[in-house]
């Protein structure tokens, strides 16, 4: 039987070699190694284990480049993998061993394509019973939440260039001959994901990006990517309350009180320097009489207003104040119905504030982070931020206040355009002459196994005779 025994990976930017350490263990092993590559004109020029060669199983060129190598009776312990490619992109591999694989031949079957529709997946056709199937996957999500689709068991859920490509290793094992899939989910919600900051790069960075590519941010002051502060990833928005946002232009993805018949979240963490005053963490500005924001205002706490005409159309009232300088997540939820939307606001995931309205108003106006009006300047850090067309975190805003969501224990997922895929199975150590092959459902046995039986047969008709 083919048993699991350890995993291994890393990544380097802008190199041609990368090392990982690598331990093995266990009887009848066997090296599985993935490399991935996220310029597609590259090559690997040579892979090794404890300076033995690797063999390759299958390789693809798709929206990244990803080869599938493997070893049979790598040496015992840990030893070095070594991967050299023809120029210095930026890569990473992914590395499983297993025990219990035949020695001789252990390689059945091999598949590698491209999949852009989640759940992420490829189909492999195995001939024999007790074959490990695995699959390696390389997508240009830059951050790890990948969540393996049903039977699959995950090895590797990692990053693997330089915060812009990941990967996914998973496993099944397969007891029967037939068709397997291996595959993941991720937890980008495609096209209803209108904005994702996640607010990575180098400190005092002024690049924002955002990670679905559908908007582009300027800074006002000097608001820049601080690694001293994260919620997640090591970086965060930096505003200090003297004159710093972030602003992109006029667009349909923050249309959020446009019509009661459509879902939407705005979320985010944050963490005050210092939680004095009116600080807005974000508004879609139009003029002074039309316009929507979320703030906070210390002694009074969060408030959401979507003011049209200078009417208060929609109104979250002051609630939930945050007077730490903790982390905390913030969402706005709006949950469609007829005649009524309802609206709340959350922190930490427990409902502060609702409304059922059928009010509506569209504006036209650039999305600010961290102020309003050139005023109300946020004095902290920003991270995550996400706006959503749809009840993202599933929530029920009730009037009692009783509703909660669960606030994310980690950064969101990436956005995945598709993946790069190769899977392969391989056989388990069987006894000599036992392996059975099923061919339109009658069991062949092998020709050692028929040869055997003929001279049996030969011996005895001899014996009559």
């Amino acid at each position: 039987m083919i048993v699991y025994d350890s995993t291994s990976y890393g990544a380097v930017a802008n190199n041609s070699t990368l090392t990982v350490s690598h331990t093995t263990a266990g009887d009848d092993r066997l090296l599985v190694v993935a490399v991935t590559i996220d310029d597609l004109t590259i090559t690997v020029s040579a892979i090794t284990y404890n300076g033995v060669a690797m063999t390759l199983a299958d390789s693809y060129t798709g929206l990244k480049k990803i080869y599938l190598y493997y070893l049979v009776a790598p040496a015992l312990g840990a030893n070095n993998i070594v991967v050299t490619l023809s120029s210095t992109p930026d890569f990473g591999l992914m590395a499983v061993s297993y025990t219990g694989v035949n020695q001789t031949s252990p390689l059945d079957a091999t598949i590698r394509n491209t999949d852009t529709t989640s759940p992420f997946s490829g189909n492999l056709v195995t001939s024999f019973a007790n074959e490990v199937v695995v699959g390696a996957f390389a997508d240009d999500g830059t951050e790890s939440g990948r969540t393996p689709i049903a039977s699959v068991t995950e090895r590797q859920d990692v990053i693997l260039g330089e915060s812009n490509f990941g990967g996914f290793f998973g496993e099944i094992l397969a007891t029967s001959p037939g068709t397997y899939t291996i595959g993941y989910t991720d937890n980008y919600d495609g096209e209803n994901t209108k904005l994702l900051l996640h607010f990575l790069g180098d400190d005092a960075s002024t690049t924002f990006t955002d990670s679905t590519g559908r908007h582009t941010f300027s800074r006002n002051g000097n608001a820049q990517i601080d690694t001293a502060q994260s919620k997640f990833g090591g970086s965060s928005l930096l505003l200090d309350g003297t004159g710093d946002s972030i602003y992109s232009a006029d667009s349909d993805d923050w249309n959020i009180c446009s019509t009661v018949s459509e879902n939407w979240t705005i979320c985010f963490w944050m963490k005050f320097n210092a939680t004095t005053g009116l600080q807005y963490f974000m508004t879609q500005f139009q003029n002074v009489t039309n316009y929507w924001d979320i703030l906070h205002y210390d002694g009074n706490g969060l408030r959401f207003i979507c003011v049209s005409g200078e009417s208060n159309f929609i109104f979250l009232d002051y609630a939930g104040e945050i007077n730490d300088t903790d982390w905390h997540h913030i969402a706005l939820i709006k949950v469609a119905g007829s005649p009524n939307a309802l609206w709340a606001l959350y922190i930490d995931g427990t409902q502060v504030s609702y409304v059922s309205t059928a009010n509506s108003a569209t504006f036209t106006g650039p999305l600010y982070i961290g102020e309003q009006n050139a005023g109300g300047y946020v004095n902290g850090w920003i991270d995550e931020v996400r706006i959503q067309k749809s009840n993202y975190f599933g929530a029920d805003p009730q009037a009692d206040l009783s509703d909660t969501i669960t606030s994310p224990a980690a950064a969101y997922g990436g956005v995945f355009s598709g993946t790069t895929y190769a899977l392969a199975s391989f056989k388990e150590i069987v006894a000599p002459g036992t392996h059975i092959k099923t061919k339109n459902g009658i069991a062949k046995a092998n020709i050692k196994t028929l040869n055997t039986l003929a001279t049996a047969n030969a011996k005895t008709i001899n014996g009559l005779t």
